[in-house]
């Protein structure tokens, strides 16, 4: 039986390297200690994590909205699933003393 590499497949890797690109940067932006953005509000500037995280959200909602049309509804779930994400990123900075 051959095993052929579908959609899941890649919705996985895909899943798998967001993961490991969020830890990797938020590593790596945790060692550096870059200037505080001016646009950002008080809660935004206390919680450089959090900020990097939202910040990598955007990009992959980024990504998937220009991804190529639907892929069995997939591709929809991850645009909705990274939205939510964004919701609940905000929401903590927000409820973050």
């Amino acid at each position: 039986m051959t095993k052929r590499f579908t959609f899941r497949h890649a919705a996985l890797a895909l899943a798998v390297a967001l993961f490991c690109a969020f830890v990797g940067a938020g590593v790596a932006y945790a060692a550096s200690s870059p200037a505080p953005m001016k646009s950002a509000a008080p809660a935004e500037q206390s919680q450089p994590q959090m900020q990097s995280a939202l910040n990598y959200l955007h990009q992959a909602l980024q990504a998937l909205n220009s991804a190529k049309p639907d892929k069995g509804g997939h591709r929809n779930q991850a645009i909705n699933a990274v939205q939510e994400a964004i919701n609940q990123v905000k929401a903590g900075m927000k409820s973050a003393p």
